[in-house]
């Protein structure tokens, strides 16, 4: 009788595993397909290795019934003593036995020599990655279940139907006018488009008051990117990061990420609070801080406060990252200074966005930096060959130059004042008293804090129901406790959808509220 093979991996016995389907209570295989390699082998090997690989990757579990021979000949169209002489190759490699009158088993246990090599060392995530991914795991699961964009009041989204589209695409179209210069097809240079850092110079002078030569910009592709850039180049693992508390999830955790001590600084009327960050950060490193328009509770940090944050700075030796969260809208008075302005010691790293200007998938922003770093900054992004796309660094320092960007934001000044006012209003109107509205002096975000007995998740998933969406209070902390409530947006939304929204927001605080409320028994059964 013909043998098998005795070493069915030497004989490439895995290339010719083809798939089984196991039923184990009829105990029969449906009929597998044979590839061009077991189609030029005999019938009793192509059994044998396709019940071997089953086997040996599980799809045939340990003590499996196997179907009788006669069932399995009959399925694979194959004769009987095909089958029993491949069972009987089976049941010599201790893989199978075979019971008198009761049938064929896969054996409960495989053979030592047979099991394979010791099942390599797998490395997990990161403790760190995984405690960010847990934290945040419940902001982006709406994300993946639903389109959010037309969905009210979800924070952070401007209102891109206004953009200028048609100039901008003759913005985009006249870069590539000529074939002669194809130079925006090839790599950019990792500072940025010259023409787009002299762009970014002039409008950040003139509209958000910093002292801003092109010789200081620096072009990235997000916030986020920025902020890993200022990782690599100034501060090392460990290093004490002081952070506002609450912040935006991603700037925080990405902090985290680097594995740098990051401790949370409260948020108070004055804004970011230098007392208790000395406190709870006294050797930091680096200070990480959204001055105007703090996301998510809209607070301003104090004109006093921002000297007392640089005196501080300054005595620790740590880096200031200030960061431009759409700081062109400032709806009820003159905004105040930055701290990047105010700075003597270059100690100030200003990270903006386009937001105010463009669009959000535009993904283009710039860093202000001391001139003396601007040359380390650039050499490390360019060590990973990095870039911002040329083609839009090209257009949108058309757009700028020529006057759309600003005509652009006045149109959105207007805008966003109205639907703030729109805001506040039908939150008068529909707003039970205990959910209180924070500050809405500018961007196009609010918080909405509510009593702890209203927990902002559940809120958050009641509303869902109703097509509101938002974003809870609870998960934008890091350290600082006590928070709960919602981050809401209205830049994306028309003064009808606000209204529509904020009353269903008012109808399900009611309903929670009344549900929440302690069974209160009636006189006929006192």
């Amino acid at each position: 009788m013909q043998q098998g093979p005795s070493n069915p991996r030497a004989e490439g016995a895995d290339d010719a595993i083809v798939p089984i389907m196991v039923k184990q209570a009829a105990g029969w295989f449906m009929q597998p397909q044979r590839d061009a390699a077991s189609e030029r082998e005999p019938h009793r090997i192509w059994v044998y290795r396709s019940v071997f690989g089953a086997i040996l990757d599980g799809r045939l579990p340990p003590a499996a019934r196997l179907p009788s021979a006669r069932q399995f000949a009959a399925e694979w169209g194959v004769t009987r003593g095909v089958v029993d002489e491949a069972f009987a190759q089976l049941q010599s490699e201790g893989l199978i036995e075979r019971r008198v009158g009761d049938g064929s088993y896969v054996c409960a246990s495989l053979p030592p020599d047979l099991r394979g090599p010791a099942a390599p060392l797998i490395r997990e995530p990161s403790a760190n990655t995984r405690k960010v991914i847990e934290r945040i795991a419940p902001l982006l699961a709406p994300v993946q279940r639903n389109d959010l964009r037309e969905r009210a009041l979800r924070a952070c989204m401007p209102d891109v139907s206004r953009f200028p589209l048609a100039t901008w695409r003759r913005c985009v179209t006249r870069s590539m006018a000529t074939d002669s210069d194809r130079s925006m097809l090839s790599f950019g240079e990792p500072a940025g488009l010259p023409a787009l850092r002299e762009a970014t110079a002039r409008y950040a002078a003139l509209t958000l008051s910093l002292r801003c030569r092109p010789e200081q910009v620096l072009i990235v592709n997000s916030a986020v990117q920025a902020l890993d850039l200022i990782t690599r180049v100034l501060l090392e693992p460990g290093d004490v990061v002081a952070i506002e508390d609450p912040c935006h999830v991603s700037l925080t955790r990405a902090l985290f990420l680097a594995h740098l001590d990051v401790v949370g600084v409260p948020i108070d009327a004055s804004g970011f609070d230098v007392d208790a960050a000395r406190a709870r950060a006294p050797k930091a490193a680096a200070i990480y801080l959204h001055p105007t328009n703090q996301y998510p509770t809209g607070v301003f940090t104090s004109a006093s406060r921002r000297a007392e944050l640089l005196r501080w700075a300054d005595e620790c030796g740590a880096w200031v990252i200030e960061i431009d969260y759409m700081n062109e809208f400032v709806h009820d008075a003159p905004a105040l200074a930055p701290l990047q302005r105010m700075d003597c010691s270059d100690r100030v790293i200003y990270v903006g966005m386009f937001g105010g200007i463009a669009f959000p998938s535009l993904r283009l922003g710039y860093m202000v930096l001391p001139e003396r770093l601007m040359g380390v900054f650039a050499l490390v992004r360019g060590l990973f060959g990095d870039h911002s796309a040329v083609a839009n660094q090209t257009a949108l320092a058309a757009f700028i130059s020529q006057g759309h960007a600003s005509a652009h934001l006045r149109a959105m000044r207007r805008l966003y004042r109205a639907r703030r006012d729109a805001f506040v209003a039908a939150a008068a109107r529909h707003l039970p008293a205990f959910a209180r509205l924070g500050p809405t002096a500018g961007a196009f975000n609010a918080s909405l804090h509510l009593p702890p007995r209203l927990p902002d998740m559940v809120v958050v998933d009641r509303l869902a129901q109703r097509g509101v969406a938002a974003d809870p209070l609870s998960l934008q902390t890091w350290q600082v406790p006590g928070y709960n409530g919602l981050a809401l947006g209205y830049g994306a939304y028309s003064e009808r959808d606000i209204e529509a929204a904020m009353g269903a927001i008012g109808a399900v605080l009611r309903e929670l509220e009344a549900e929440a409320a302690p069974y209160q028994p009636t006189g006929e059964n006192r």
